[in-house]
């Protein structure tokens, strides 16, 4: 009986430390991609501010060119917010599992 209270233990220890793990991970890749983001922005902005400064006579392809990256780097942003937003999901739900097994996080309230 003692060793399958012993099993069971170990088992929930080590189900609580790869949880945690992730959980410190999904934190950090958020931290990351935040991050990755306003540099796609600044990228982004720095562009449109060259092709602001552009003459007006300047060829019409090059501002086809300037305007498809800026574009291109708005894209890039959303699917970064999309990115965060799966992201938080995931480390919202793995918070919510460490609740559930997890003697210490008994009482704890996750928030939304």
């Amino acid at each position: 009986m003692e060793g399958q209270h012993n099993d069971q233990s170990d088992f929930t220890n080590e189900i609580n430390k790869a949880l945690h793990t992730m959980a410190a991970h999904l934190h950090r890749y958020g931290s990351e991609l935040g991050g990755l983001e306003r540099t796609v922005q600044d990228i982004r902005d720095c562009c449109e501010r060259f092709r602001s400064l552009q003459p007006p006579n300047a060829l019409q392809t090059d501002c086809d060119t300037q305007e498809n990256s800026t574009l291109s780097f708005s894209q890039v942003i959303s699917q970064l917010r999309a990115m965060n937003s799966f992201r938080r999901e995931l480390e919202h739900k793995t918070t919510n599992i460490l609740a559930l097994v997890s003697p210490i996080y008994n009482n704890f309230e996750v928030p939304l």
